[in-house]
């Protein structure tokens, strides 16, 4: 610093007491203010996500300990140990036909229709069966419906032969011919079935 420099500057102000006076500081502004509680709320932000995932990656990994302790985590075979039942798999819910009002139009009731037999298909052949005659007697003459209702009761009847129930199987397969004697399946399926049983 040169003399010039020195001299340029004011003398500081004394107090009463012959002490330099110390200047307070000036108040802050309102924008400082509002960046330092935006720095606020992220950092806390920030600290809130790092606890939560600590505490749940703690809470995870005592929860896998104890499953493994505790024998619930089959991760490996157990050698020499009975083997555990399965359980049952779930009910379905039941199917309710639809509530189609006598006149309904067709695309309506066809939706409705559709909508409960596709809960059913593959599972309850027979509730498919009833709901496509159903609709078949009440809207005769729908092409989906005559291949849907002859595919239904071919396949109620395989479910009935693989059961056993040679009478219901064979009902079954004479039911589709009937409803549409233009396929052959069903006469294919009654002829396989008659060798099996002539073959016992």
């Amino acid at each position: 610093m040169s003399v010039q420099d020195v001299s340029d500057q004011e003398p500081p102000t004394l107090d009463a007491g012959g002490t330099p006076a110390v200047e307070a500081p000036a108040p802050p502004s309102p924008f400082g203010l509002r960046d330092r509680a935006r720095d606020f709320l992220r950092t806390t932000r920030v600290v809130a996500l790092v606890i939560a995932r600590t505490v749940l990656s703690g809470a995870f990994g005592i929860a896998l300990v104890l499953g493994l302790v505790n024998g619930g985590l089959d991760l490996a075979p157990t050698l020499g140990a009975a083997p555990v039942a399965a359980a049952e798999a779930p009910q379905r819910p039941p199917v309710i036909p639809p509530m189609v009002p006598e006149g309904a139009r067709r695309d309506w009731a066809m939706f409705s229709y559709v909508e409960k037999i596709n809960q059913a298909w593959g599972h309850d052949w027979p509730m498919v069966i009833r709901l496509f005659e159903d609709f078949d007697a009440r809207y005769p003459g729908e092409p989906m419906v005559k291949d849907k209702l002859y595919a239904s009761y071919i396949e109620d009847g395989r479910v009935l032969q693989w059961q056993g129930d040679i009478a219901g199987a064979r009902r079954r397969y004479e039911q589709a011919a009937r409803y549409d004697p233009t396929r052959p399946e069903a006469g294919d399926f009654l002829a396989q079935l008659e060798k099996e049983q002539g073959g016992h």
